[in-house]
């Protein structure tokens, strides 16, 4: 569960969101709907814990985020940023295979096992044919899949999406 309590935060000292609660209970599905500029990427980035706050508190299960490491935290709160820069010649498996990060540090190697699974989240997404291929020959469409493929490879308890529809056509 995520608690925001009376948090406010902003950009060089211009607020943001003003002294907002809210709370986020597991086996929830929750939409943030609103125009841009208004605020929603920036509490998925408070709520991911990556924007400090100004005032006010924020909770993971009851505890206060600065008492996770960002690793612990990783494991428990996935989060697909809005900004999908995508630049280096990595394969798509290995831009999932990068979610285990939270699970198996930077630099143990990944068995088999999960390559399996880096496979299986890409098939969940549609996308199984791009293992092999370099992102940066995909398309906008086919980056967002790999990336949302990463997100349920990294597994968690919650997933904070920021416009994870953006740039997919309907299979």
């Amino acid at each position: 569960m995520i608690d925001l309590i009376d948090v406010t935060v902003g950009y060089r000292n211009r607020p943001i969101i003003k002294i907002f609660s809210l709370r986020l209970e597991r086996g929830n599905f929750v939409v943030l709907i609103g125009p841009n500029g208004a605020g929603k990427s920036t509490l998925l980035r408070v709520m991911a814990g990556l924007l400090p706050i100004n005032r006010g508190m924020r909770h993971l299960d009851g505890k206060d985020y600065e008492r996770y490491s960002r690793r612990l935290f990783s494991q428990r709160v996935t989060y697909l940023p809005q900004d999908r820069n995508l630049s280096l010649p990595y394969t798509a498996g290995e831009i999932v295979l990068f979610g285990a990060y939270a699970r198996h540090g930077l630099w143990e190697t990944l068995g088999e096992s999960e390559q399996r699974r880096a496979r299986e989240a890409l098939k969940q997404v549609g996308a199984a044919a791009l293992f092999d291929r370099p992102v940066t020959e995909l398309s906008g469409g086919e980056r967002q899949r790999v990336l949302l493929a990463r997100s349920l490879f990294a597994g968690g308890e919650t997933y904070l999406l920021d416009e994870p529809t953006a740039e997919l056509d309907p299979v």
